[in-house]
């Protein structure tokens, strides 16, 4: 095995897609130049998928061997640095069913995963009026009854003098 534990097959298929993504790069000669290089590729180009409705590139990506996904850090459940946002979060806010499809079939989907928004795939998909994604997205758990800082504002009395969420103040 080589460095990272990948064997020379997964490095092998590691510098293919390499290749193919970044065709002006130089060839990796070990493990760890192969991850290097194709980690930030791969999970730039996974979250491009999902935003864009490719289910066929979804399914390349996470299709490669095991160990190549885990080094590089790809999974169905990977986050985007920041906001959080895992592969369910975006082909759901765009309504992209395929993808949502080949997504839940997966091991290690997270239906009710939280973005840093705290919302759900549901709330994005409901969000832009994906009906047919938020009928699929329940059929698979997600919860109806998630919350989020703004609908927990939103369930607080309104302060009358105010007209604002939340608890009243002092009276003056």
């Amino acid at each position: 095995a080589e460095a990272g534990g990948l064997s020379r097959e997964d490095v092998e298929v590691g510098s293919t897609v390499l290749r193919q993504l970044a065709p002006h790069m130089a060839p990796v000669r070990s493990a760890t130049e192969c991850v290097a290089a194709l980690s930030p590729l791969l999970q730039a180009r996974a979250f491009g998928a999902a935003f864009e409705g490719e289910a066929g590139v979804l399914q390349s990506i996470l299709s490669l061997p095991a160990r190549l996904l885990a080094a590089c850090g790809v999974s169905v459940g990977m986050q985007q640095p920041g906001t959080r946002l895992q592969l369910i979060h975006l082909v759901s806010f765009k309504g992209h069913m395929d993808c949502l499809r080949f997504l839940l079939a997966q091991r290690g989907v997270e239906v009710n995963a939280a973005a840093g928004d705290h919302d759900t795939p549901l709330h994005k998909a409901c969000f832009n009026g994906h009906g047919d994604v938020v009928r699929q997205l329940l059929s698979h758990g997600a919860d109806p009854n998630a919350t989020t800082p703004i609908s927990m504002m939103m369930q607080q009395p309104t302060d009358p003098r105010t007209g604002l969420a939340g608890p009243a103040g002092p009276a003056r």
